[in-house]
């Protein structure tokens, strides 16, 4: 009888190993069994364990973490220590760095790597790309500058993508017949039920700039469009947010004249869900004032970034202003004393859906006095934490931040360097592209990992829309 049972286990025993080894042949040496003590629990589950289990860095059940390593289904790692292939968590699973997890808690081989590409739009005008998002349906959707060389002048430029980058559809929109008034995009969003709306800006009858605002259905169709945000010769607007209320948007720009440089100051304009003007509010402490980016808050306040012009330079100031009412400043937090003035600098919320953050709070990138990135990260009660500098990468006149699954966030200079933030707030990589004849104006993870960005190449006598897609490291295929 013993031989029997001693005969069975045995037997069973292969069969439960024969079964590991079908799973993840390539990944793994052995299984869970005495060879990782009271780490990992006796048999075989569903994941596996290659080399000798040293430390435990899963989250509540058994786990492990060695030697090209991934945890349980539903388990988070705390830490990666693997070798060679490295684990990472991505929504709930365990995959390999640089491929992209498809669905949540998906097994390793529904992993794939990420698609990657460069793409050119234009047709032989000043085309530019502004703004990016990724839409409802995982497509892109791209603002910009059309160069119309029929009529010598600009339009908006809307184009959508799909993950491949190739082109659903492309529309120059224009403000009624007139196709000599000069025209572009520079931010968007789209809402609930897929409408797109387009903050851009237009001059119009050949006397002044006017923020402009378009609003689209899901495949780019006008429903309205809408100009009249502007009381001086040059009103200039770069970005857009819903009303916390939903009860239409929020542009926020700069407001001034032609005849003198230090006439500027920052401006907010409200529409209605029709586009109807609202009421204008200037944001601000001087007439030297370059407002570049507007975020809505954890709390539903309103952040606004703004360089300020101190009479010998100029200092970058982020202010939280009341929801319900604009005038009411909650705090205000001098971000840079000395940076460059009148620069496009970018601020964005962390923490609010990624459960690996270690608190909610902003983020802050823009170009010191020497045209150096540099990064700050602020509190939600407006206190600075800390900061990284990056000597070596420069910003000429913009930056974009994007924050990221892992908690973490990407920060892209307009010289095409782009470098990856770690939760803890420390430097993970940097990523260089050709600065020299390529420029990007936007930024965003997407949805199933990488990167992509929109900017312009400069070919010399035009500039076409570009569009990159990278994966996780901010690699591409192309160069």
């Amino acid at each position: 009888m013993r031989i029997l049972l001693a005969a069975f286990s045995f037997i069973s025993l292969i069969v439960l190993l024969s079964d590991c080894q079908g799973k993840f042949p390539e990944r793994c040496d052995h299984y869970y069994d005495a060879d990782c003590g009271n780490l990992c629990p006796e048999g075989c589950p569903d994941s596996c364990c290659c080399g000798d289990c040293d430390v435990d860095t899963c989250l509540n059940k058994p786990g492990f973490d060695c030697e090209g390593c991934c945890c349980e289904e539903d388990v988070t790692c705390l830490t990666d220590t693997c070798a060679d292939i490295t684990g990472f968590v991505c929504r709930g699973c365990c995959c390999i760095v640089g491929v992209t997890c498809l669905e949540d808690t998906c097994p390793l081989d529904q992993c794939s790597e990420p698609n990657t590409w460069v793409r050119l739009f234009g047709e032989g005008g000043d085309d530019e790309g502004w703004g990016i998002i990724q839409t409802s349906d995982d497509k892109f959707v791209i603002t910009g500058r059309y160069g119309d060389t029929e009529n010598a002048n600009d339009n908006v430029y809307l184009l959508k993508i799909d993950d491949n980058g190739d082109s659903d559809w492309t529309y120059h929109l224009v403000y009624g017949d007139d196709k000599l008034d000069e025209e572009y995009g520079t931010d968007l969003m789209e809402l609930d039920g897929g409408d797109l709306v387009i903050q851009g800006n237009k001059f119009k009858d050949g006397n002044n700039w006017q923020f402009y605002l378009i609003r689209t259905d899901s495949e780019g169709i006008p429903r309205w469009k809408a100009y009249n945000f502007g009381l001086s010769q040059i009103d200039l607007g770069f970005s857009i947010v819903q009303k916390t209320e939903n009860t239409g948007f929020l542009m926020y720009g700069y407001t001034g004249t032609y005849q003198t440089s230090d006439m500027l100051q920052s401006v907010i304009y409200e529409a209605d869900n029709a586009g109807v003007s609202g009421s204008r509010w200037p944001v601000g402490e001087s007439l030297d004032d370059y407002g570049s980016c507007i975020e809505v808050a954890h709390d539903g306040n309103y952040l606004l970034l703004t360089t300020i012009g101190t009479g010998s330079g100029s200092k970058l100031m982020l202010y939280k202003l009341n929801y319900q009412d604009l005038k009411i400043i909650i705090w205000q937090t001098e971000i840079i004393s000395n940076c460059i003035s009148k620069q496009r600098a970018c601020v964005r919320k962390i923490g609010e859906s990624s459960s690996s953050a270690s608190d909610t709070s902003y983020v802050v990138a823009a170009a010191a006095v020497t045209g150096a990135m540099r990064v700050t990260r602020v509190r939600t009660d407006g206190t600075v934490v800390d900061f990284l500098s990056y000597p070596n990468i420069l910003i000429t006149e913009s930056v974009s931040v994007t924050p990221t699954q892992d908690g973490g966030f990407a920060v892209l200079s307009d010289k095409m360097t782009l470098a990856k933030i770690k939760p803890d707030f420390t430097a993970d990589w940097e990523e260089d592209y050709d600065g020299e004849s390529l420029g990007v104006h936007s930024l965003i993870e997407a949805k199933e990992g990488g990167f992509v960005m929109t900017g312009f190449r400069d070919n010399g006598s035009d500039k076409q829309l570009l569009v990159i897609k990278t994966n996780t490291k901010g690699k591409v295929d192309q160069p």
